[in-house]
């Protein structure tokens, strides 16, 4: 008759422990899914008038994902080897950089009788 109480006490171990440990476990199986999926930063690719060069020019701009302003230039058209970039990239504080939906997205949303538009990005007009 002693092996129902090990068996009672065994079964509430486990009711108490199988949560915890699915808790921890979530937390680490979270933590590497957003390390895995975390947003990279952007490359773009622009052609402007430079100010400084006084030239047109076409620009690759490296931007932080969420970034309202490009991080560094990647690349000039205005030198010889694009990617040796060598003046002071002062065209990054000039620069704006914005998001874009994704094509994999709808615009709208089916509701019961109407439609619901989500943001676009650009400036309001």
């Amino acid at each position: 008759m002693q092996w129902v109480g090990s068996l009672v006490a065994t079964f509430v171990l486990a009711l108490l422990l199988i949560p915890m440990v699915a808790a921890v476990a979530s937390v680490f199986v979270l933590g590497a899914v957003n390390w895995l999926f975390s947003r990279a930063p952007s490359i773009a690719r622009t052609g402007f008038y430079c100010p400084y060069s006084k030239r047109w020019v076409t620009t690759g701009f490296l931007t932080e994902a969420g970034a309202g302003q490009p991080a560094d230039v990647l690349s000039c058209s205005r030198f010889e080897d694009e990617h040796a970039v060598t003046c002071g990239k002062k065209c990054v504080t000039l620069a704006t950089s914005g998001w874009s939906a994704s094509c994999m997205e709808p615009r709208y949303a089916l509701l019961s009788g109407d439609v619901a538009y989500r943001p676009v990005a650009g400036a309001a007009r």
